[in-house]
């Protein structure tokens, strides 16, 4: 017995590719043709896969028809990757790495050492302008969508078709690119919190996102907590510049209150960008849906459970400021591919300021704002700097107000 990775059978329609490269390079989301519905990944794990009796664990993928939020959900895209072609001149493959919710086929296969003669038995072969994906290791197993073309989610499985699955376009898949100008097929965020700020409403949204991303809608910005005053109830956030690395946790300021208006140009894996160093939000990637069945314990069962304790979510505060606060009652974990602040002892709720309205709150002299500060540590000792921010972690006293550096 071996075991083999989710994403090998993910994407194995992508895997081998006949003739030229069908595929370029980019972002896709892939529909089955006779469902309609597409692909969804809500795991990134496998278990094993009998080599005798060909048994795949698929149950990481599911399917969902396509709807209003389904243009923000990350889980439905896949960055395709050429790698290299087959040598052997009888057979015209292509191989390609597959990228998804923060991982990949490489990497996955790598650490399960070499598997490339099950990698050479998946194959795809494009069959009028679609294409069919099926391995060779005991007979043709087509991965296909199961579940009623009636239902509005189903499973992925690999297998010989019976006759009550005579329909042959339930093993097609369409692979379609993804553009921020394209208006039905682009990525865009849909924002979960408005504020009134001086009588004009400010949309955000709290992303954990596994692929670098920049913004094509005008207007955007994304931020990171650069720094925790639990004590004042205070989280300082920062605004990140250029290209925003994969699977950093942010919070995306909106320009719209649809995602229609909020489009991400998605960047290459390989663009080169700054890597966040000073990050105090936390991200997760998964959330078990629902619909699967799948129960706690379970070895697909994926959720960050909600610790009133230790954990806030982006919301409003009782000020109707910004901040991350106690989750409404009913929220038991954190739904996918969002940020959120953990750490102990925090309050109820903290408000984000930025660097100067911190330091305005700490009464900071704006006219004096590139003059050095003194920071007094417990025990006595002064410490000049010419931002808080360079304070080494500790308890301080700036201008009679504590200050925490974690």
């Amino acid at each position: 017995m071996k075991k083999v990775s989710i994403f090998l059978a993910v994407c194995a329609f992508c895997v081998s590719l006949h003739a030229e490269q069908f595929v370029a390079d980019g972002y896709y989301r892939m529909q089955n043709v006779y469902t309609e519905r597409y692909i969804k990944i809500v795991d990134d794990k496998a278990e094993t896969l009998d080599m005798h009796t060909t048994d795949p664990d698929l149950e990481a993928l599911m399917t969902e028809r396509f709807s209003e939020t389904s243009i923000s959900d990350p889980s439905m895209l896949m960055y395709i990757k050429y790698m290299f072609s087959n040598p052997d001149p009888d057979f015209d493959d292509q191989t390609f790495n597959i990228y998804a919710q923060g991982t990949d086929i490489e990497t996955l296969l790598k650490s399960f050492g070499s598997l490339t003669q099950d990698l050479n038995g998946i194959r795809v072969k494009k069959v009028k302008g679609n294409f069919r994906a099926f391995q060779d290791i005991k007979g043709k197993m087509f991965l296909y969508d199961q579940s009623l073309k009636s239902f509005s989610s189903g499973l992925i499985k690999a297998g010989a078709l019976q006759s009550s699955q005579s329909d042959f376009s339930r093993i097609d898949w369409k692979i379609i690119a993804v553009n921020p100008g394209d208006d039905s097929n682009y990525f865009g965020i849909t924002p979960s919190v408005t504020v009134s700020d001086n009588s004009k409403n400010r949309h955000f949204y709290p992303l954990y996102f596994a692929f670098p991303f920049s913004f094509y809608s005008n207007g955007m910005k994304a931020y990171v907590v650069k720094q925790i005053d639990a004590d004042n109830g205070i989280c300082v956030i920062e605004e990140l510049s250029g290209v925003i690395p994969g699977k950093t946790p942010v919070i995306i300021e909106c320009s719209s209150t649809s995602a229609n208006g909020n489009r991400l140009q998605l960047e290459p894996i390989d663009v080169k960008c700054t890597p966040v160093t000073a990050n105090k939000l936390d991200g997760v990637m998964f959330n078990t849906p629902e619909v699967l069945g799948i129960e706690p314990g379970a070895y697909h069962y994926r959720k960050v459970e909600y610790n009133p304790n230790t954990m806030r979510v982006l919301g409003v505060t009782s000020e109707g400021k910004l901040g991350f606060v106690t989750a409404p009652a009913g929220l038991e974990s954190i739904p996918a591919n969002t940020s959120y602040l953990r750490g102990e002892s925090l309050p109820a709720q903290l408000t984000l300021m930025t660097s100067g309205e911190y330091e305005m709150f700490l009464g900071v002299d704006p006219s004096k704002a590139n003059a050095k500060k003194v920071a007094w540590t417990l025990g006595g000792t002064s410490i000049e700097v010419n931002s808080l921010d360079e304070l080494p972690r500790g308890l301080y006293i700036v201008d009679g107000h504590k200050y925490i550096v974690q």
